[in-house]
């Protein structure tokens, strides 16, 4: 039992939201933010998100707030998680209204006002043209943020695969911030010729961050060149760091730190990490960024698969950073040892791999169907990990799991169809603007579980 300090704030909407949620959290019985992101499932929100949202005067995102209700309507004796979330959605809509309407009041800002506004976030186009409204000159601002690059090798390329490969990055970009819980208020995205910046709020985690580095941008990457021709694979060099940038967002960004996260992007041992064809894949991070993650230990990022490097910078010497450098593994089976993408032909044949259905009595199917509908609330990961688990178990033969696996990532038509009818029974694909989110993390707690299975050393 853990009772939560409520931030300060001033009489209005969101103190109305503060009050409401930390009452829900009392009706619960007070959990822990570290069993309510236990409950939530690994991975899908850190500890640090959920005490935040109950402790920050910030506004913390809704989709946060959703998964919290959920969690805690369930705990509580006599609420209605549907009733609780449409009451909180209000509550957090009046909250969400009144923060907006605080910076677009109609009187011109004060330089003071605006420059204040900066650690708490990013300085925007309408801050330039208020305070040029009222007859005053933006000061440029300075901003702690993590400052995330990506490179994915633009030159030399045609119109359409560039245009090809900048969507491919986009997609992994947003897809590892999704992971992590970062919304488009924590964000700014910015275009520097080859690469892209993200400048990203330091209220997120670093530690959440890279681990999405290491295991989701990879995985994703893999998936999509595993399709790809030859010619159409994208290879990314990544850095990740943080410190101070200056500037807006119509004049730009600029800042020491900056200079240093490029240049550990343009340095020749990340370059030279893509020279061969091991891995499409590099991320390099700062020595600030390496040496918080290495003094708090954290069991999940290990910290001896990055070797130092030093990137020269002229006159004010090398500057000190961390590579990634794995060792095949089982705890990197997903960018390691898997088989060449399928052809057509192996495709087809794949479909007549059986099905769960196929693999279970009748009187098992009922049971697993009582137990599904009894089940606590799972996250899309941990329903797929379920029917990846109960197929394995049941499977008369064990070439039959070597034939699935070397399909991956493809799955066969039929058992992709069973696999997203298991989900609903989980309540899971009912609201269409989730749909397609949530058929892609189903999928990819099938696909992890199967390659734990496959790389899974005989010791274990």
């Amino acid at each position: 039992m853990a009772k939560l300090t409520a931030p300060t704030l001033a009489p209005g909407p969101r103190k109305r939201l503060s009050d409401e949620l930390h009452t829900m959290h009392r009706r619960a019985g007070w959990p822990s933010v570290r069993e309510l992101a236990r409950a939530l499932g690994a991975g899908v929100v850190s500890s640090s998100r959920i005490h935040d949202a109950f402790t920050n005067p910030r506004l913390p995102a809704w989709g946060l707030v959703h998964m919290v209700v959920v969690e805690l309507a369930t705990r509580a004796p006599g609420a209605d998680a549907d009733a609780e979330v449409k009451r909180f959605h209000g509550l957090w809509d009046e909250a969400a209204q009144a923060d907006a309407s605080a910076t677009t009041e109609n009187e011109p800002p004060s330089e003071q006002a605006v420059t204040l506004a900066g650690p708490e976030r990013l300085p925007s186009r309408q801050d330039a043209a208020q305070l040029h409204a009222a007859g005053m000159t933006p000061r440029p601002l300075e901003s702690a943020r993590h400052l995330l690059l990506i490179d994915a090798g633009f030159s030399g390329s045609d119109d359409a695969e560039l245009s090809y490969r900048r969507r491919i990055l986009n997609g992994i970009i947003d897809r590892v911030l999704f992971a992590v819980g970062v919304d488009s208020s924590m964000r700014q995205r910015v275009d520097r010729a080859d690469a892209v910046m993200e400048l990203i709020d330091c209220a997120v985690p670093v530690p959440d961050l890279l681990r999405a580095l290491l295991t989701v941008a990879p995985a994703d990457l893999l998936a999509i060149n595993r399709l790809a021709s030859e010619s159409a694979q994208v290879r990314l060099r990544v850095v990740l760091a943080r410190g101070f940038v200056t500037g807006d967002e119509s004049a730009g960004w600029v800042g020491a730190d900056l200079n240093h996260a490029f240049r550990l992007l343009d340095a020749d041992a990340l370059r030279a990490a893509l020279s061969g064809k091991a891995s499409d894949y590099a991320l390099c991070v700062s020595e600030a960024v390496y040496t918080g993650i290495a003094a708090n230990g954290y069991p999940d990022i290990p910290v001896e698969a990055f070797r130092e490097i030093a990137v020269p910078t002229g006159k004010n010497g090398p500057l000190r950073a961390w590579l990634h450098d794995p060792k095949p593994s089982a705890a990197l089976g997903l960018m390691a040892g898997l088989p060449p993408a399928p052809t057509a032909s192996e495709m087809r044949a794949l479909d007549s791999l059986p099905t769960l259905r196929r693999l279970t009595p009748a009187d098992q199917r009922s049971t697993d169907f009582e137990e599904d509908l009894a089940s606590p609330r799972q996250t899309p990961e941990e329903v797929g990990r379920i029917y990846a688990q109960r197929w394995i178990d049941r499977l008369p033969d064990s070439a039959l799991y070597e034939r699935l696996c070397a399909g991956y990532p493809q799955l066969p038509g039929i058992m992709h169809r069973e696999l997203m009818l298991h989900a609903q029974r989980y309540g899971l694909l009912g609201d269409k603007s989730e749909m397609t989110n949530q058929g892609r993390r189903v999928l990819l707690g099938f696909w992890n579980l199967m390659n734990e299975r496959r790389f899974k050393s005989p010791e274990t």
